[in-house]
């Protein structure tokens, strides 16, 4: 969703380094696996949120940004 939003304050596609500098100041939290797997099913329930790998982001957000509305 923060990748969407950006995308949507340039009005461009975002560039490799925007897509890294957007992960890389991204807030980040750390709970138990139990708790994670409640928020992520609370958050699906509203709208399905694709999970893309930090490592591997710019690529998985190529494969993912048309289908995000």
């Amino acid at each position: 969703m923060l990748l969407r939003a950006r995308e949507r304050q340039k009005g461009a596609p975002l560039t490799e380094a925007e897509v890294l500098e957007v992960r890389d100041t991204a807030a980040c939290t750390s709970m138990p696996l139990s708790q994670a797997e409640r928020f992520y099913a609370s958050l699906d329930a509203q709208m399905p949120i694709p999970r893309l790998h930090p490592e591997r982001l710019w690529e998985q957000w190529q494969a993912v940004r048309e289908q995000i509305g």
